[in-house]
């Protein structure tokens, strides 16, 4: 008897869940449109504080874009070795820039290593509002010694996603290359724009030291008070010397390291398990 009792009691839960989820695909559908041309991106988008239902589906176009741009590469090479590590390598790691980039404070997100353009795609797409400043070399140089193994295939993904973004209706009007060494470019962009200020920064360029205190500290005159600043590769000891020294001066405060999980996306991975660590940080001013 007390079987039937709970079934009897719990139709009419079901039943009104079942309606409560008809009525939000409903809103959904009316709210969201994803776009279905090969270089469409969402039609319809809405600017939202995280967590919200829009957060899921940019997240699932952006993961749309990722195998595109995978598919495209693995077309040409017969191997994935020496193919760059990328974040869509690192599930975790795609969700938290994803997470901070959703936030309908961010308007205006300063990247320092455009690289495959996996992030960059990230930034475009999980938020419509971004415009993105990608701080790079443009093109990907080929005669650096130390990375003469990563850089071909790196400039190969670069040409991919460049020409998706440029060839975007929703995506290249957001999108700016500023190109040249760091040291000269970021200064100069300052200086041409002196009430232009980052609602998030990305640091993932070159990990030599003392570039990545010196890009940490170039960047710190575009930033605005209290902003969150990325940073990627800190497993790196150069990286994390830098940023160490950044916070000993009172440039950085540290928010939080994080391990990425060990198992990366068999969709997009090369090795079995690489090891890294990403930082959130903030700015002192």
């Amino acid at each position: 008897m007390a079987t039937s009792k709970v079934a009897a009691s719990g139709k009419p839960i079901k039943v009104i869940i079942i309606c409560i989820m008809a009525l939000g695909f409903i809103v959904l559908c009316r709210t969201y449109v994803i776009g279905n041309g090969r270089h469409k991106a969402l039609n319809k988008t809405v600017t939202f504080t995280y967590p919200h239902d829009g957060f899921f589906l940019n997240l699932r176009e952006y993961y749309r874009l990722l195998i595109h741009v995978q598919k495209r590469v693995d077309s040409v090479v017969t191997s994935r070795n020496s193919i760059t590590g990328t974040i869509a390598w690192y599930p975790s790691q795609v969700y938290y820039y994803a997470r901070i980039v959703s936030s309908s404070k961010i308007k205006n997100v300063c990247e320092l290593g455009y690289g495959a353009g996996l992030s960059a795609l990230l930034y475009l797409t999980m938020n419509p509002e971004v415009t993105l400043y990608s701080f790079d070399l443009f093109p990907v140089p080929s005669e650096q010694p130390l990375v003469s193994e990563t850089l071909p295939r790196q400039g190969f993904y670069q040409n991919i996603t460049l020409d998706y973004i440029k060839e975007s209706d929703g995506l290249s009007h957001r999108f700016h290359q500023i190109a040249g060494n760091s040291n000269l470019s970021i200064p100069k962009f300052s200086n041409d724009n002196p009430n232009f200020k980052c609602d998030l920064i990305s640091i993932d360029g070159s990990h030599q030291s003392p570039q990545v205190y010196f890009d940490i500290l170039h960047f710190r005159k575009l930033a605005k008070s209290e902003i969150s600043v990325l940073l990627d590769d800190v497993n790196d000891a150069s990286v994390r010397k830098d940023m160490d020294r950044a916070i000993a001066e009172g440039l950085l405060k540290e928010q939080e390291c994080l391990i990425p999980e060990q198992i990366h996306d068999e969709n997009f991975k090369l090795f079995d398990f690489l090891k890294k660590v990403f930082c959130a940080a903030r700015y002192l001013i």
